[in-house]
């Protein structure tokens, strides 16, 4: 019945039916700007220049600040998760808190993230939780860009990119408070100054934190984690964020820093039996990013924009695992990289007719990777070298040597040229073409190309040809870690039965996707979107057993490895639908937006095809925003997903989550001027239910990763 009632709800708001009414008052403020208009709203991240969103040679999507407040969502995790095509896993990977699948291709390093549209992610390519810790309270506009874009942006582009653009001088003299609290130790907070001085210096000013216990697993899922059971008491650490944002602009010049935290658990997909349940088993990541940048006009036809970055990464010397894996002792981790950079984009307006990008990157990257598991917390006050740290395990038997551990640090540089071109062929045909050359000094040359065709038969339709291709470079991740545990000493050597070993041949990834991506405005309160589109990935690193196992350490005997290796192919096909419509309801205004998406996909290494993992076949997702009284807006979320694959390590095993409905209400009621209550519920109907998840099947539940269950928070936000 839950499921059927929220189903009717979002249809009648986006049909309009009964009593609805398509709302094309010119004197409703909520529908104020014309057809014009909408089609005319400008982005920057499909090119690195301004053009209307239905010019763009793009599938992208664009959140207002107003939308993104109306919807509550508060993280770009939040926001990502109501898009078509991408699937949010939550509390499924244990030592990255979540995974995020661009139509396929999981994994949060898959996909680069964007601030003003310098780069934010991971340092060196490496994976990392997104939560909190990257808000959404200074988005003056997210721009969510689908397909590969590494043409434009390098490697990291490689699904998909994401831009947060921040607020500007049009939202200067704001200064904003924010903070909520809820069941489940939930509390959020942020403090956000926008202010002009001086007529001419643009200040933004941001900090927010979260903390949230609401995995509470004895309590959601009894059957999973009995009382007095296996390794109970269940004890899951909390989920901590911070982020800081700091900025300063003036005229060409624009300076910033954004540093970022996040401590999650390590147990979330875990049986009792094979996890510890030590609240201090949990992984810290840190991301730090200090940007510099100068854009200036050099003559009329030609602009410059001349970036320096640098970016830090770091897995926290507190990050710990406690576990089978470990003999359920304190193990921990320690990862860092940073990467300098230097980029130069040029936009020159040739004619009428031609718009030519180009420029160069250059990288240098300070890398020491994710390595084998430690018994004492890595000493920073230290340099790698002088580093002391042994296997677990091989220090505490009389007669046998200590099996030491020896870091790994890795240098590389990397340097691209890009050029495009978009050429405008007549009045209603546009031709986009790029092509983009890298060379990294570990995995040698790649030559990425692009082209698009934007057709626009009236001011109300578009129809744009996509054809990408991009590469994902090795990350640390998969190139260096090693995990496993050694048995005995046998006189000469430490065995080990089972490990993961490093490969340091790994090539990049490659993807290839056609799209075509069909846009029509029936009115100003009316919208459709429909975009198939057929991806293939080549070298495709997956997890494999060795056929001879791979003597990877001076000095131990290891009977059976794994590590990454570039396996074969994977093939994705599917379509995305989305839907957005305006109307009055009651004679009240109300927006309604849904989708829904298919997509089917294979991962083949040549003798062994099988699902692709993290993958949802059907997907439909909807929201409706309701203005009940001028003080008083509600939204629902809704989310229903088919059945879904989990990422087990043998290829041959293919096991599915069962399929699932949830959904999430928000609401606001302005007490007064500038001062708004806030109510938020997650999982309204408290759904028991499970995400895909990845792993060995012998350690994880076979179901996929249990989720949280309902949790409310009241809060307050005051606008000055």
């Amino acid at each position: 019945m839950k499921r059927l009632v929220a189903a009717i709800l979002l249809f009648s708001v986006l049909s309009g039916q009964g009593v609805f009414a398509f709302a094309d008052s010119d004197g409703l403020e909520v529908f104020d700007m014309s057809l014009a208009e909408l089609l005319a709203v400008e982005v920057s991240t499909v090119s690195k220049f301004t053009e209307s969103i239905a010019d763009s040679p793009a599938n992208i999507t664009v959140f207002t600040a107003e939308q993104i407040r109306q919807r509550g969502l508060k993280s770009l995790a939040e926001l990502l998760k109501t898009i078509p095509g991408i699937h949010y896993s939550h509390f499924t990977v244990s030592d990255l808190y979540n995974s995020i699948n661009f139509r396929g291709s999981s994994g949060n390093n898959k996909f680069l993230i964007l601030l003003d549209g310098v780069r934010v992610s991971s340092a060196a390519g490496e994976g990392f939780p997104i939560g909190y810790n990257f808000p959404l309270y200074y988005a003056k506009q997210v721009e969510v860009l689908m397909g590969p874009s590494s043409v434009v942006y390098g490697a990291d582009a490689f699904m998909g990119v994401v831009n947060i653009i921040t607020k500007d001088q049009e939202e200067s003299d704001a200064t904003e408070v924010e903070f909520s609290s809820g069941t489940d130790d939930y509390h959020y907070g942020h403090g956000f100054l926008n202010q002009t001085v001086a007529e001419q210096w643009n200040i933004n000013l941001g900090v927010s934190a979260h903390r949230s216990a609401d995995f509470r697993p004895a309590d959601d899922f009894p059957e999973l984690y009995p009382a007095g059971g296996v390794n109970s008491p269940y004890d899951f650490a909390p989920v901590k964020d911070y982020d800081l944002l700091a900025q300063l602009e003036k005229g060409g010049w624009q300076a910033g820093l954004k540093y970022s935290e996040l401590q999650n658990n390590t147990y979330y997909a875990n049986t009792p039996a094979t996890a510890g349940f030590n609240p201090d088993a949990q992984t810290q990541t840190e991301l730090f990013t200090l940007f510099g940048r100068y854009r200036d006009w050099l003559t009329n036809e030609l602009h410059s924009s001349t970036l320096l970055t640098f970016m830090r990464y770091e897995l926290d010397n507190s990050t710990a695992f406690n576990h089978t894996f470990s003999n359920f002792q304190m193990e921990y981790k320690y990862a860092e990289s940073e990467r300098y950079s230097i980029q130069q984009d040029f936009i020159y307006d040739l004619n009428e007719e031609h718009r030519l990008s180009f420029g160069f990157l250059y990288e240098y990257f300070d890398i020491l990777p994710i390595g084998s598991n430690f018994e004492q917390p890595y000493d920073t006050g230290r340099d790698p070298g002088e580093q002391v740290l042994y296997y677990p395990g091989t220090t505490s038997t009389p007669g046998a040597p200590p099996l030491r551990i020896q870091l790994i640090e890795d240098t590389q540089e990397n340097g691209g040229l890009y050029l495009q071109d978009a050429w405008q062929l007549a009045e209603q045909w546009r031709l986009v073409a790029g092509v983009r050359y890298d060379y990294n000094s570990r995995y040698g040359e790649v030559t990425t190309p692009r082209a698009s065709l934007v057709y626009r038969p009236t001011e109300k339709s578009s129809f744009k040809l996509l054809y990408g291709e991009s590469y994902l470079a090795p990350s640390p991740d998969d190139t260096y870690r090693f995990w496993g545990s050694f048995s005995f000493y046998d006189g000469s050597n430490w065995v080990s039965f089972f490990a993961q070993v490093p490969n340091v041949d790994l090539e990049p990834e490659k993807a290839r996707t056609l799209e075509l991506s069909c846009e029509h405005h029936f009115s100003k309160s009316l919208y459709l979107k429909v975009a198939p589109y057929i991806t293939r990935i080549d070298d495709v690193i997956y997890t494999v057993e060795d056929a001879v196992p791979e003597q990877a350490i001076a000095g131990a005997d290891l009977r059976l490895t794994r590590r990454k290796k570039n396996i074969g192919e994977s093939e994705v096909r599917g379509v995305d639908l989305g839907l957005e419509s305006k109307v009055i309801v009651l004679g009240r205004p109300c927006k309604g937006w849904g989708s829904l998406s298919y997509a089917d996909g294979k991962v083949d290494d040549g003798s062994t095809e099988k699902d692709m993992p993290f993958l949802h076949r059907w997907s439909l997702k909807g929201g409706v925003t309701a203005e009940v009284t001028d003080r008083w807006l509600v939204s629902s979320l809704v989310y229903w997903l088919s059945d879904g694959t989990s990422n087990y390590t043998n290829l041959a095993v293919n096991l599915e989550s069962e399929s699932y409905f949830v959904m999430d209400l928000h609401s606001e009621l302005e007490l007064g001027k500038g001062l708004t209550l806030l109510v938020d519920v997650h999982n309204l109907f408290d759904e028991a239910y499970f995400q895909p998840t990845s792993g060995n099947s012998n350690y994880i539940f076979s179901e996929g990763a249990p989720q949280p269950g309902r949790l409310l928070a009241l809060g307050l936000r005051a606008s000055f």
